[in-house]
């Protein structure tokens, strides 16, 4: 059987509400169907050409990628009372899925938001400096530590046009991947949950590590303690 055909998918974009792709970003990507996020064989496929576009023509690209704190003890808990476990683990993916579209859809111009397909959340977008993408970054973790059951913990860095690079997108996810998880780590040491992590984007040459441990360091790392 043939796969939908690209005008198909094009209007099955436009339909989709709220809609997890802003301007010309993705905006032919299929959908994961649990979260309704961009699904990431599309979304990485089509970050390279994207990020291309944006820097070239002068526009910084900021990324984030949040991951929910604790998943795994919830839906532990969720199948110890009595639950069917990893549907309640389904059904908080759904509604932190449709809560980041519905923010995004209310503040991102040119954009998209992802998933690796698991407990994560992926913010793509074009944006004016460091700042407002933090800011936006923090109003979308701040939005999903309030209405979801669990906390999500965000690392955000940023691209300018003078980082352009050929190898620029084999590192990007990479990075700010990486810092996640060096700054989860770090919650053992008395980081709390529901953290934002701010750090630089040191892009490498390939087949080098684009962070090093040293810019990890606790000193880049806004820690936001206003959980509810």
């Amino acid at each position: 059987m043939m796969g939908p055909s690209v005008s198909d998918r094009v209007r099955y974009a436009r339909q989709r509400r709220p809609s997890p792709v802003a301007g010309p970003w993705c905006f032919d990507c299929r959908d994961e169907p649990n979260t309704g996020l961009v699904c990431f064989p599309d979304f990485h496929q089509r970050l390279p050409g994207h990020v291309t576009a944006a820097l070239a023509a002068g526009r910084s690209v900021g990324v984030a990628i949040g991951d929910v704190d604790g998943l795994t003890e919830y839906v532990e808990h969720a199948n110890q009372i009595g639950s069917w476990g990893h549907q309640a683990g389904n059904e908080l993916m759904r509604r932190a899925g449709q809560l980041a579209r519905e923010w995004f859809s209310d503040q991102i111009t040119d954009g998209c938001l992802s998933t690796f397909g698991g407990d994560e959340i992926v913010l793509v977008a074009e944006t004016p400096d460091a700042d407002t993408f933090a800011e936006h970054a923090d109003q979308l973790r701040a939005l999903l530590c309030t209405q979801v059951d669990c906390t999500v913990s965000f690392a955000v860095g940023i691209l300018d046009p003078d980082a352009f690079g050929a190898w620029l997108c084999a590192t990007l996810l990479g990075s700010i991947d990486r810092a996640l998880f060096t700054a989860k780590a770090a919650r053992h040491n008395g980081l709390p949950a529901g953290f934002l992590a701010r750090t630089p984007i040191n892009l490498a040459e390939p087949g080098r590590s684009g962070i090093s441990q040293a810019q990890l360091s606790s000193q880049n790392l806004d820690a936001v303690p206003e959980l509810s």
